[in-house]
């Protein structure tokens, strides 16, 4: 039943249209357009292209026919600006370095303040940074522990100060002159950067309060030591004083070994938990 009233429907639309234009009411453009577009018996109206009659009358209907008139450019510039951000993208990737973090070091301390410590050039290192430093570096050297009694060394903190400085300055030096703009001083900063962020993970995971990297000899244990070898010392021809110095360098070189295998212990343990959790392999071939 409903197919035979579809060609009785269409006759009286297309009569009424007739009526419509015989009577001079001629239908708008954007009405034409909007049935073509959604003509239900043309499910593809939707994809074809649009037929435009008489002149623009709005400056969206003339940027719509400006547009598809060019479409085919406008898709060629459109792909071709992705491609361009990937390939930006990707020269970025390639060319970023380790020496850009020295450089943006620097770039911190351009501006010059009136609490600064010491100044390269231009660049003003401030107190505040040192004083932040210093307790970092003495934690991840000593430990926790063994930090803490370091923290009011005035002594120490004024070696610190200089050896920053020295740091610094050849730091400078490298990036004025260019010294580490190429593929080795890239490949070593990668370097460097990769073993301080696995000694520092390693820190973090085998460092506790108690944790005291210090290599301390006292007096008392040379003296003791030196006591129940002193017939060999004495035949080595070196008086009591050198005696006990060597003793003290001695026993800390021990020492210093003593914890590096404890370390190396602890590291291969957390390197074996590591392989279960990620599944690195190594290929050997």
């Amino acid at each position: 039943m409903a197919t035979e009233k579809d060609p009785e429907k269409k006759s009286k639309a297309k009569s009424k249209a007739k009526v419509q234009t015989e009577a001079g009411e001629q239908p708008a453009e954007s009405q034409i357009q909007e049935t073509n577009d959604l003509n239900p018996e043309n499910p593809h109206g939707l994809y074809e292209e649009p037929q435009f009659s008489g002149p623009p009358t709005t400056y969206f209907e003339r940027f719509r026919r400006w547009s598809h008139r060019n479409k085919r450019w406008i898709y060629t510039a459109f792909v071709a600006a992705i491609m361009l951000s990937f390939v930006v993208i990707i020269q970025d990737k390639e060319t970023s370095n380790p020496r850009e973090v020295v450089d943006a070091y620097f770039g911190r301390f351009a501006v010059e303040i009136e609490d600064w410590q010491y100044n390269i050039e231009r660049y003003y290192i401030d107190k505040g940074h040192l004083n932040n430093l210093y307790p970092v570096l003495a934690k991840l050297t000593y430990g926790e522990a063994g930090a803490r009694p370091l923290l009011n060394d005035r002594e120490l903190y004024e070696s610190f100060i200089r050896e920053q400085y020295e740091v610094d300055l050849l730091a400078f030096a490298a990036l004025r002159e260019q010294t580490l703009n190429n593929a080795e001083a890239r490949l070593f900063l990668e370097n460097s950067l990769r073993q301080a962020a696995a000694d520092y993970y390693l820190f973090k995971q085998v460092g506790t309060e108690a944790t005291d990297f210090r290599v301390n000899v006292t007096d008392a244990e040379a003296r003791e030591y030196y006591g129940r070898n002193k017939e060999f010392y004495a035949s080595s021809g070196l008086n009591e004083q050198a005696s006990l110095q060597i003793i003290k360098n001695t026993l800390a070189g021990l020492r210093r070994d003593q914890m590096r295998q404890q370390l190396a212990v602890e590291r291969s343990r957390l390197v074996a938990r590591l392989k279960d959790r990620f599944g690195p392999r190594l290929n050997q071939d």
